[in-house]
């Protein structure tokens, strides 16, 4: 009610040369206008988003048919060490042998 009496709906109105209207200048009522500029965003912005959102998933497409025939050749060729591949650290097998030794020195008993 208080925006109907004081305000009231927007008037049409001569565009000045060289200005270019916002996106919330559009709407006709006052209360649509707050919304539209600082609750909901622009048109353009959702269009600028979307296209955003497929620039994402179309570089995503490519990554994984990359992957896919990177994974195709190494399985024709099995020839490479891939990320399936997981060394072993050298550093716990002589731990253990040397803790076996020390096990057969003090007890005297063999454990092989």
């Amino acid at each position: 009610v208080y925006t109907n009496v004081f305000i009231g709906p927007a008037k049409l109105a001569e565009i000045p040369e060289g200005y270019v209207p916002k996106h919330w200048e559009y709407y006709k009522h006052p209360i649509t206008r707050f919304l539209a500029r600082y609750v909901f965003t622009s048109h353009q912005q959702e269009y600028e988003k979307y296209m955003h959102l497929l620039y994402e998933e179309d570089e995503k497409m490519k990554i994984r048919a990359l992957e896919r025939k990177v994974r195709d050749l190494m399985e024709e060729r099995a020839d490479y060490q891939a990320y399936y591949y997981r060394p072993v650290s050298g550093k716990y097998v002589r731990q253990a042998k040397r803790q076996r030794e020390a096990i057969e020195e003090s007890s005297g008993v063999s454990l092989d």
